[in-house]
């Protein structure tokens, strides 16, 4: 099938412009999508469904989907992943998402051969994953507005790469739904490092 990347006996040139249609089909769909949800968040009208979870699942779901990606730039995708559950109850899908975002900009925003690692622990605070990267890092000056809809720190980079200005803002929202916080520290050239934060629950 052509959606899964089958194109059967196609000229190169009409491979390349197949793809590139597709990758941009696929941009809209998740413009529009994050836009929706967004715009529920903010009407109050985002339904959550709540459950049960080993947070450990959802970071190693995230890699497994994105390990094509990062292979593409040569990325180590490093989980440090805790022997032991971390249940919590959160609305696995939204949380998700987040993961998703958070490893999809530190893939775009790594250069080739570098390395990302995620971890996920708890304390007596909470239960926290953090995604650190050696990446292109986030000037001092923009880390106030990095979490605001359609803030994109290098513009003419962000469009080259497939960035809308929606994810942080949609991660930061997501987690705020969840009780939670998240922060960025970031160094320009040197990477960038997020922290999600989310209560522990022992509601059932």
């Amino acid at each position: 099938m052509i959606s899964e990347g089958d194109y059967g006996e196609v000229p190169l040139k009409i491979k390349e412009i197949i793809k590139k249609i597709l990758q941009s089909t696929e941009r809209i769909i998740k413009l529009v999508n994050t836009i929706l949800n967004i715009s529920k968040i903010e009407a109050g009208e985002m339904e959550m469904n709540f459950e049960r979870v080993d947070l450990r699942e959802i970071p190693r779901e995230a890699i497994e989907e994105l390990k094509i990606k990062a292979k593409e730039k040569n990325l180590s995708l490093e989980f440090d992943e805790p022997k032991e559950r971390i249940e919590n109850l959160v609305d696995k899908e939204k949380i998700r998402e987040v993961v998703l975002n958070l490893l999809d900009n530190a893939i775009k925003y790594t250069p080739d051969g570098g390395t990302i690692e995620i971890s996920t622990f708890y304390d007596e605070k909470g239960v926290t994953l953090t995604v650190k990267d050696n990446g292109i890092g986030i000037p001092k000056e923009d880390l106030p507005r990095i979490f605001e809809r359609f803030y994109r720190v290098d513009k003419a980079r962000s469009r080259e790469l497939g960035g809308t200005g929606l994810g942080l803002s949609i991660v930061k929202q997501i987690v705020e739904l969840h009780k939670g916080n998240v922060k960025i520290d970031s160094e320009l050239g040197k990477g960038t490092t997020v922290t999600v934060q989310v209560p522990y629950s022992k509601n059932s």
